[in-house]
């Protein structure tokens, strides 16, 4: 029986080409050969090949244990009734068990399967994952009846492409990553500390789907000066909100989230958030190591621009602070700097 596309299971693929395999086969007493799905009169000795599918394993694959039964039948040979009354069955048992068995499961065993099967059934692969259980023997109404079970694993290539086994299923996908650094370096020696550019601004773009508004949480690392904010809320160094005045004319280190379009017009002064919050004026004209966490909610796609003012082109010097496990800047680093690595983006139901 011919592969029907009409009776397109993956059980009857395979038992469509076990048969057409036994049929190229020089089995003994030339048996009629069926599958499952045939419904007309069988006539012995007949082989079915028929084939049951089990569970999906590993689930999600389409990667299925499948349970094939390879039944002969025969009717008593009456020249041998007071002897052996199932000699011609007992040969062709053995024909067969060596077709389908020693020949086919031999050490190229994978190789030889596939040509089988493939030959037949296009789509179809199959992997070396074969059990052998034996044999049956049942007697009935003057006929023999051998079932010879195996299981095996199969899965059908995906978009009908022959010899393309079906993809792994996706893992776990990668967590998002980001890191965002602005330093700004010493340029020499001045009055209280050190010069330096007079503010920097550098931008990146938020991780995730496009258009998906997440919980985002950075840890925030660097060696700064602190500063006191007004006009906002403050939590620990973690300011919302609030102009970026003057004060003294510590170091500011903002933070802007817009559009990705609009990141270029993002001057060194702005913030929508500040990152170095003085807690009670401590702090403040010297460089201090920090290291927390903080979140904000945003939107994929739009960019996250860090900001730093020094206001009067000078700023504290950190000659002996440092950060652990930071290479980037290298440490310690001659100037102030400030970096947030990404720790987790939660999506917003």
């Amino acid at each position: 029986m011919a592969y029907n596309p009409e009776i397109d299971t993956l059980e009857f693929r395979l038992e469509a080409a076990l048969r057409t395999y036994l049929l190229s086969c020089n089995i003994a007493g030339k048996p009629n050969i069926y599958t499952g799905e045939e419904t007309e009169d069988r006539q012995l000795p007949a082989i079915n090949c028929e084939c049951h599918g089990g569970p999906e394993h590993p689930m999600g694959t389409n990667n299925f244990l499948l349970s094939v039964s390879v039944c002969i039948i025969s009717n008593v040979d009456p020249t041998n009734s007071d002897a052996d009354p199932f000699p011609l069955h007992r040969r062709l048992v053995k024909s067969v068990k060596w077709f389908l068995w020693d020949s086919l499961l031999g050490p190229n065993a994978e190789e030889e399967l596939h040509t089988v099967l493939s030959a037949q059934v296009p789509f179809l692969q199959v992997q070396n994952e074969i059990q052998f259980h034996g044999s049956e023997i049942h007697l009935h109404d003057r006929k023999m009846m051998t079932e010879l079970k195996f299981t095996m694993q199969a899965f059908e290539a995906p978009n009908g492409v022959e010899n393309n086994p079906y993809p792994a299923p996706p893992g776990p996908p990668a967590p998002l990553s980001l890191t965002c650094l602005i330093a700004i370096p010493c340029n020499g020696p001045a009055s209280g500390g050190c010069a330096c550019a007079a503010g920097s601004v550098v931008s990146n773009i938020l991780p995730g789907a496009a258009g998906i508004t997440f919980t985002y949480t950075f840890r925030c690392r660097g060696v700064v000066e602190l500063k006191t904010y007004t006009g906002g809320a403050q939590n620990g160094l973690f300011y919302t909100g609030g102009p970026n005045a003057n004060d003294g004319n510590a170091n500011s280190y903002g933070l802007v989230i817009c559009d990705a379009d609009d990141a270029p017009d993002v001057t060194y002064n702005e913030g929508q958030y500040f990152l170095n919050a003085s807690t009670g004026g401590a702090g403040r004209y010297q460089c201090n190591a920090i290291d927390y966490n903080f979140s904000i909610t945003a939107v994929a796609g739009q960019a996250i621009v860090l900001t730093t003012d020094s206001f009067d082109g000078g700023q504290a010097d950190s000659p002996e602070e440092e950060i652990p496990d930071i290479s980037a800047p290298a440490q310690p680093y001659d100037g102030q700097f400030l970096r947030l690595d990404l720790v987790s983006a939660v999506p917003v139901n």
